[in-house]
């Protein structure tokens, strides 16, 4: 019998790669390893596999986990695109590293991520209420509002959370995978939905 169509179905390990992808793959996740070995990190690394719709992303993706797995390197996978607004995809990235890191030692770190997530909410909120112009609305939903919106010092509390959530980070191996950004509309990027 001969298939007329074949189903777009993403390669869940190296063994099926028809393409010859899995070099490539490979090379990624070692080269992946190698800057975690480096002494002289302390940023974070971000790489972008970019190709249309279908090409195989997911796949390479996917191959590329297989290989990182044979490490100690600790994979955490976020999909945005089931999210339907920006506050919410940036709440569920937050929660999602909160679950994740769940040994005695990671304590610190969870708490810190909640606290950062609380203080992001907690200005996006502010924002939200004062373009909704919460001065005509209820007087203590405006009292909540201000005391946020006038609190300066925001901004620097985000920025010490930030800190010492990558202090926090120093010294672990994470690779936080992030598939179907293809998938978000210009209104889900633009956080207008």
């Amino acid at each position: 019998m001969i298939k007329m169509f074949k189903e777009d179905e993403e390669i869940k390990k190296s063994d099926d790669d028809t393409l010859n992808r899995d070099d490539f793959a490979k090379n990624l996740a070692l080269n992946i390893k190698n800057y975690f070995n480096r002494n002289d990190i302390n940023n974070c690394l971000t790489i972008g596999l970019m190709g249309e719709w279908g090409s195989g992303k997911t796949s390479l993706l996917n191959m590329t986990e297989n290989h990182l797995k044979e490490t100690n390197i600790k994979i955490i996978k976020f999909n945005p695109w089931l999210y339907s607004s920006y506050n919410q995809l940036v709440e569920q990235f937050f929660d999602e590293l909160i679950r994740e890191f769940t040994d005695s030692r990671d304590e610190t770190l969870r708490s810190y991520l909640r606290q950062y997530k609380l203080k992001v909410n907690e200005l996006n909120l502010a924002k939200d209420l004062a373009l909704a112009g919460v001065s005509l609305l209820d007087s203590r939903l405006g009292t909540v509002a201000e005391r946020i919106i006038k609190t300066s010092s925001e901004e620097k509390n985000l920025e010490h959370f930030k800190n010492k959530i990558s202090n926090q980070f120093s010294g672990r191996e994470v690779v936080c995978v992030i598939d179907d950004l293809d998938r978000l509309s210009k209104k889900r990027n633009n956080g207008n939905v």
